[in-house]
């Protein structure tokens, strides 16, 4: 369901920003880059689609006032594309792929998928104008920061190399690029993904059957069955007692349980005594349902509207000391009859 889908977009590292030019100079005299370059950044994979600027490359009337940097081997194949010029092959880290970016004519990344393109936002970022086309995910991520050529236009990759080494068109995608790479960041990425998942646990709590008056057990599940039933129907056998049952709800902690059918099953056995026993058939009166798997954050917002937590003989604290660990006050805790009779 598309409604139930939020898109949330990788960031960039504020580690990639733009290079003064002496950091540029000193770059390219480390690596011995005598001529303005083209960058290539990752493999050479089909869908990568390099092959579309080497053979674009090779028909640009001033190839030869070029070098090529690329961050891995280029197959034998491409050589042939590349008669004239120098290819630097190079292995960086990203303050190395930082001042690559900076300093380089534009980054060409002529890919025919991409989930993300995290390459084209490191460039953007750096200052360095992008010729990519306009397939899967790149047109959302650069948007009007690029300038962009069909996978298998080689006369369109040509016009674009040329038109990139035009002064006034660079400035402008620079300065576009700068602007785009401003909208990703891991930080806003973090904050976005926190915001689901909030919302998803809040809408999670929304199908538990919370009413006027709302109760809490923590039963140990792991200690005999027979020894356990007893217990949940005597404390249950208490809390229908109240005036107020048809606007009470009674939540059971299955964190230890076995699986979800065990609950199931002793609830129902309890739900058939007191039936039979009382004739009372307690499903049409007492929410009774299942707490499962709840994180700290959803503990928290639950809390808030518990009445009161139910004493069991046998009860487990491991849930408990977790929330008083993280901070969280516990609901007043409903131990003997004086109690219960308070309660009512």
């Amino acid at each position: 369901n598309s409604s139930q889908v939020t898109v949330t977009y990788c960031g960039v590292s504020n580690k990639f920003t733009p290079a003064t030019p002496a950091e540029i100079q000193a770059f390219q005299f480390r690596y011995g880059i005598q001529k303005p370059y083209f960058l290539i950044t990752g493999g050479h994979g089909s869908y990568k689609n390099t092959v579309l600027f080497f053979q674009a490359f090779a028909q640009l009337i001033n190839s030869k006032s070029f070098d090529i940097v690329c961050t891995s081997d280029i197959p034998d194949e491409f050589r042939q594309f590349t008669q004239g010029s120098t290819v630097h092959h190079l292995r960086l880290n990203d303050e190395g792929l930082r001042l690559a970016y900076a300093g380089a004519v534009a980054l060409i990344y002529p890919s025919k998928y991409e989930g993300f393109g995290l390459p084209i936002v490191e460039a953007l970022a750096c200052g360095c104008p992008v010729i990519t086309c306009p397939t899967s995910s790149i047109p959302e991520v650069a948007k009007g920061a690029a300038l962009y050529v069909q996978d298998q236009d080689v006369p369109g990759m040509v016009d674009a190399l040329c038109e990139i080494q035009k002064p006034s068109v660079r400035q402008a995608l620079v300065n576009k690029g700068l602007l785009q790479a401003q909208q990703f960041s891991w930080a806003k990425m973090a904050q976005q993904v926190g915001d689901i998942l909030v919302s998803f646990q809040s809408n999670s709590l929304s199908s538990l059957p919370l009413q006027k008056r709302n109760l809490l057990m923590f039963p140990d599940w792991s200690i005999d069955e027979e020894v356990l039933s007893e217990e949940l129907a005597s404390a249950i056998g208490q809390i229908i007692q109240a005036p107020d049952l048809d606007s009470t709800a009674l939540l059971l902690d299955v964190s230890n349980a076995e699986s979800l059918e065990q609950v199931e099953l002793i609830l129902a056995g309890i739900s058939m005594n007191l039936l039979m026993q009382q004739d009372l058939d307690i499903s049409e009166h007492l929410a009774i349902s299942p707490v499962r798997m709840l994180s700290i954050e959803q503990w928290q917002q639950l809390l808030p509207q518990i009445n009161n937590l139910v004493s069991l003989p046998n009860q487990t604290d491991t849930t408990k000391s977790q929330l008083v660990t993280a901070g969280l006050q516990l609901p007043r805790e409903l131990g003997g009859s004086e109690d219960q009779n308070q309660s009512r």
